[in-house]
């Protein structure tokens, strides 16, 4: 049984098709330390990394920004009313792509959607809260300007 040479040229080139498809849009690099990922985040490319506290995925481009997937783990230096409020919760992240790999997308969360934002600052509000109910008798309200 002979096989025909375009039927063999056809085999090949599925096979480097598929290869193709793995290279550029399945494969992703594992990341062991910040600099690995931070240098994959900078050009955008497909890399997960895990601290214990924070998972990180880069995701890949969209409309001038570099799409980040961050859930937290659990924060373990932090208190434990902190850490529950944001174990499990996950946001994504739109980094434009002139700054990304300056920073971790957990440094910033301007351009992040999800609950775990949405759990960031409304700790954030809480703690602002009580610091006002606490240093209330220190404020000079004839201070404060009007404009």
């Amino acid at each position: 049984m002979k096989i025909k040479i375009s039927t063999l040229f056809g085999i090949l080139a599925l096979v480097l098709l598929i290869f193709f498809i793995y290279l550029f849009f399945i494969k992703e690099e594992k990341c062991n330390n910040e600099l690995c990922f931070r240098i994959n985040l900078r050009n955008c490319e497909r890399a997960s990394y895990n601290t214990g506290e924070w998972f990180y995925k880069i995701i890949g481009k969209n409309k001038g920004n570099c799409v980040v997937y961050v859930k937290n783990i659990y924060l373990y230096e932090k208190e434990f009313e902190i850490a529950e409020a944001l174990k499990g919760k996950d946001m994504e992240c739109n980094i434009p792509l002139s700054e990304a790999g300056f920073y971790m997308p957990i440094d910033n969360i301007e351009n992040c959607h999800g609950i775990l934002k949405e759990a960031i600052l409304d700790l954030m509000v809480k703690k602002m809260h009580l610091y006002i109910i606490k240093h209330i008798g220190e404020i000079n309200v004839t201070e404060i300007k009007i404009i």
